[in-house]
């Protein structure tokens, strides 16, 4: 009985004054959300509560029943079984649950490829008392987990303990995410006392970059291109060089010298009566320009595969075929924040529009191509460059489209019938499937609807390539415009 009161005393007492026991943290480097933070981070949690907790009333319920039974019986066997509960519930106040943890993560990356698989591994140092250890790594929602779990629950005995677990995840979705600290709870070996929770490590960013196609050699000795793509770095000004480019259609005022007789006796075949001119590479620089199309309107489909998003991974594998080749490059980012990248060469400018694309974020702005044109009216004229447009047309305006590519060719100073100008339409039809039988024929409505829009981009001199990405790769679509000379 004296040592029921006891016990009793502790319990209230512990009840009242809820201990709360902090064990400090040992830092290593790196602060919250830095992305220059190493792949390993280690803490001591702090940890919160010892309360008891309601499992022990019916211990002390069952104790004095049986001991007040056994009291006014005068029976031994009652009172030895009235100390079976007795015995669990000091027990249980004696016993401390796991509370000094040390949890470090590998693995890791502050920049990784998205469709990247990432194998993080999670390892634990449990150093005092008894009970059952949850351990819980929080990933973003956009990362999917391919092998593994990245929840595990241990038991943690009498001595010092280390255990080891590993998941892999894979992010298909470009962008910046955070990792939170590693979430760790502690539960009592017989569940008499409150469950202890606390958190390892930092946070942890990790920015997941677009795709880039691999965007191929588009043209041969004797090829001819439907597109204005160019295979290596030209311009328009200055004088010929020995390299060859292309072989293309006699246009009025190149030099009769140029004509490539035997290919036009081949073409002559075709009943085709144009003559065949072999141009050359000009000494010289050539600039590209790329307006990419940032608008909300382009997120048709699911968060991960929309024509945004394979708008971002077209315009950063052009931009790394081409700045790879020596080409100056420049960027307009409309029905955004309105941002511009001024023309410039080498893989410094790779790394400044990946960096970029990688973190656009969407807005609702509408800024219109037209706009666009005009406030890159400068760069145009200064550069002349050949012009990608990379953009959905189901999101464009199509009056708005058409006066910006006008006031566009207006501004190109090319020699050749057709002005140098591409536009990348990003077609959204297979995204919006749901596997209904009538797709098939809502997608065939949805192409034909923009038809109209095409036939008039075509007869203004501009390029359409349709892409389908969910069909077929960038990079051989490119190379279906490649016909043999």
């Amino acid at each position: 009985m004296f040592l029921f009161i006891i016990a009793a005393i502790l319990a209230i007492q512990d009840r009242k004054k809820g201990r709360r026991t902090i064990v400090e943290g040992e830092e290593t480097s790196g602060k919250h959300g830095a992305a220059a933070e190493p792949s390993m981070s280690t803490v001591k949690s702090k940890v919160a509560g010892n309360m008891l907790t309601k499992n022990t009333i019916p211990l002390i319920n069952l104790f004095a029943i049986l001991f007040t039974a056994s009291f006014f019986s005068a029976n031994p066997i009652l009172l030895g079984a009235s100390l079976l509960p007795l015995f669990t519930f000091l027990l249980g106040i004696f016993i401390e649950s796991p509370r000094t943890i040390r949890i470090t993560r590998t693995g890791l990356r502050s920049s990784v490829w998205i469709g990247e698989v990432l194998e993080v591994t999670i390892n634990i140092e449990i150093e005092d008392g008894i009970g059952f250890v949850t351990v819980f790594d929080r990933i973003p929602e956009v990362f999917s987990l391919v092998e593994g779990s990245n929840i595990r629950i241990f038991w943690k005995g009498f001595k010092k303990a280390s255990y080891t677990f590993s998941y892999k995840i894979r992010c298909p979705k470009r962008g910046r995410f955070f990792f939170p600290p590693v979430k760790w709870e502690s539960r009592h070996a017989l569940l008499l006392k409150e469950t202890l929770y606390g958190d390892c490590g930092y946070w942890f960013e990790v920015t997941v970059r677009p795709r880039i196609y691999n965007v191929r050699r588009l043209r041969g000795r004797y090829t001819t291109s439907i597109l204005p793509f160019p295979q290596r770095s030209y311009t328009k000004i200055g004088p010929p060089s020995t390299d060859f480019r292309e072989i293309r259609e006699y246009v009025v005022g190149d030099p009769v010298k140029s004509i490539n007789w035997k290919a036009t006796a081949r073409y002559l075949w075709r009943r085709r009566f144009t003559p065949l001119v072999n141009e050359y590479e000009r000494e010289g620089q050539q600039t590209i320009w790329i307006f990419l199309n940032g608008s909300k309107s382009l997120k048709i489909g699911s968060n991960i595969e929309n024509p945004l998003e394979y708008g971002i991974a077209a315009a950063i594998s052009l931009s790394y075929y081409f700045l790879r080749r020596g080409y100056r490059l420049g960027m307009y980012i409309y029905n955004s924040r309105g941002e511009i990248f001024y023309p410039d060469t080498g893989m410094k400018q790779v790394f400044r529009l990946m960096r970029k694309l990688s973190r656009l974020e969407v807005l609702v702005r509408k800024e219109g191509f037209a706009e666009a044109v005009q406030k890159n009216r400068k760069f145009l004229i200064q550069y002349n460059p050949l012009c990608i447009i990379i953009t959905c047309l189901r999101g464009e305006k199509p009056s708005d489209l058409m006066k910006g590519l006008k006031t566009l060719v207006s501004l190109k100073k090319s020699g050749r019938k057709r002005p140098p100008i591409l536009l990348i339409n990003v077609l959204p039809q297979d995204m919006l499937s749901r596997g209904d039988p009538y797709d098939e024929n809502s997608k065939m409505l949805l192409q034909l609807s923009d038809r109209p829009l095409v036939n008039s981009l075509r007869r203004a001199g501009v390029s359409v390539l349709e892409w389908n990405p969910l069909r077929e790769e960038f990079s051989v679509k490119l190379l279906r415009q490649v016909k043999r000379g």
